[in-house]
């Protein structure tokens, strides 16, 4: 069977549409073998059982593994096992449709027809079909969490496989958006129907190679195989080819880079500077040369009173901090400066954008213009993790330095999610991150729309800056694409400073030479939010 991809990185996917538009009237289709498998060509033949052993440098965030309503990004990594996406992405931004077969866009995004996989069932033995996928999107829409099908107006059921999403507006870049979003995972309409959506956060019931048979919050997961899972490889052969894979969780990162160089660890993910220093010697170390993850300060500009409402604050506080010496100083090479919310090498970076280096005699005057000579206290709020707690600390003794006395508040994972991205997080400065998936166009749906953004409850934005998102997304053009984002990222930052941007990670990882498939850079692909476990198998040893 011939594979058709359908790029959907930003400017792949509007040179696709332009295409379309001039020469289909509108329509374009794809199509792909999603349950069929490809070895990686560095890869030796394939080989059946045992377990991978999978940990994180970091302790367990996300609780929740409910598309409809969870959070953390970590989801689409730990879930991945037992629940699967309509779409997978590839490392060059390419769209493959998995459990979508076939799909067509008509009326540049007015109308979107999925053609699902046929014989393909969840855990509980009940059919995955166009019904269940309608009943997932109209779960993500009553959640009011996740804002990936708001721009969606009515389902059609055409039959058991086939379904019309119709959106309220043309929109462009709604398969980007899926894609690369928690709802794309889809979980049995019934096993949530009788256990109820609480039940669901910690009993994903997907269509997975691997079913979780149990779960020691913070500790561990383990994944058993799903006998009738329903993926082939490209020979025909039945996946997956392990018999179950467990995340362990080692917080610690001594104890964790110690148990990976004893070889009781297969994959080693989301690595330190000093863990990627300390085993890179020795060990098959990737790091991305792609920007995942971006940190900035985001100022409550809509809270009645705050000080924060002032721009020349704003300007102020981006002013007091030397962010090149605090990245360079704090963290290692994974980690890059930007003065805008994109990152050098991006078709999206703007060298237009002016962005604030270090002057804190200029964060006095503005202070002082402001209406506070002396400075004032604040208060910082950021998710509790080794990285963030020193950074706060380390921007802490720069406000010192200008008359600003900060408090940090570091809030664990749930109080962080409830108290700063489901709800307004006051009169504080709050440091958040967001992930480029997979650019910035697609972050920019998430996180810098303000018609469905988690921030609208916190961050006042202009009507100026409104109309350029609406024209980011009404753009047909590659030209008209870039200027729209550049235009948007240019009144953020050099006019009205709504935010102030910290760094770009980079995402790394170590994986045992006896470990292939698992889509972290060493066998080629270098996707590792969007792995595919069915295809991960092992050496015997």
């Amino acid at each position: 069977m011939k594979k058709h991809k359908r790029a959907i990185s930003v400017l792949i996917a509007i040179c696709m549409i332009a295409a379309v538009m001039t020469g289909c009237s509108g329509s374009g289709t794809s199509s792909s073998p999603a349950g069929t498998a490809k070895p990686s060509p560095a890869a030796k033949t394939p080989v059946y059982g045992g377990t991978l052993i999978v940990s994180q440098s970091t302790q367990q965030f996300e609780d929740n593994l409910y598309p409809p309503t969870a959070a953390n990004a970590d989801v689409l990594q730990n879930a991945r096992p037992c629940l699967e996406p309509l779409f997978k992405i590839a490392s060059d931004g390419t769209l493959i449709p998995f459990l979508v077969k076939e799909y067509k866009m008509e009326n540049n995004g007015q109308k979107y027809t999925f053609i699902l996989q046929q014989g393909v069932k969840f855990h509980d033995g009940t059919d995955f079909n166009a019904e269940a996928v309608k009943w997932n999107i109209e779960q993500t829409q009553a959640g009011k969490i996740q804002t990936v099908f708001n721009t969606v107006k009515s389902i059609d059921i055409i039959d058991n496989y086939t379904l019309v999403l119709n959106m309220a507006s043309p929109d462009l870049f709604l398969l980007q958006t899926v894609a690369t979003s928690l709802p794309v995972f889809m979980v049995s309409p019934t096993a949530v129907k009788t256990n109820g959506a609480e039940w669901a956060k910690t009993h994903p019931v997907g269509t997975g190679p691997f079913k979780l048979q149990s779960w020691d919050y913070g500790v561990k997961m383990v994944f058993v195989k799903n006998e009738n899972y329903w993926g082939k490889d490209e020979n025909g052969n039945k996946l997956p080819y392990l018999d179950g894979i467990t995340f362990k969780f080692i917080p610690e990162n001594v104890t964790c880079t110690t148990a990976f160089k004893n070889g009781e660890i297969d994959v080693l993910r989301a690595l330190t500077s000093t863990m990627i220093t300390n085993l890179k010697s020795s060990s098959k170390v990737t790091i991305y040369d792609y920007a995942f993850l971006q940190l900035n300060i985001w100022y409550p500009t809509l809270v009645s009173g705050s000080k924060f409402q002032n721009l020349k604050v704003r300007q102020a506080i981006s002013y007091a901090i030397d962010m090149p010496t605090v990245i360079k100083s704090l963290f290692g090479a994974e980690f890059d400066t930007t003065n805008q919310v994109s990152y050098q090498g991006s078709p999206m970076y703007s060298k237009d954008i002016t962005g604030y280096k270090y002057d804190p005699q200029k964060a006095k005057q503005l202070l002082a213009e402001a209406g506070y000579p002396n400075g004032f206290d604040a208060t910082i709020v950021a998710e509790n993790t080794p990285e963030n707690s020193l950074l706060c600390q380390t921007i802490q003794s720069y406000f010192k330095a200008v008359g600003i006395n900060l408090t940090i508040d570091l809030a664990d994972a749930a109080r962080f999610a409830q108290s700063v991205m489901f709800s307004s997080w006051g009169d504080r400065l709050a440091v958040i991150p967001f992930t480029y998936t997979p650019d910035e166009i697609g972050a920019a749906r998430r996180v810098l729309n303000p018609a469905t953004t988690l921030f609208k409850s916190t961050v006042d934005f202009p009507e100026k800056y409104k109309g350029q998102v609406n024209s980011l997304f009404a753009a047909t053009t590659v030209d008209s694409a870039k200027k729209a984002y550049a235009d948007m990222n240019k009144f953020l930052i050099d006019e009205a400073c709504l935010l102030t941007p910290i760094y770009v990670k980079k995402y790394a990882v170590a994986q045992q030479s006896w470990v292939h498939g698992f889509g972290s850079g060493a066998d080629g692909e270098k996707q590792i939010r969007y792995w595919s476990p069915e295809t991960v198998w092992k050496e015997k040893r």
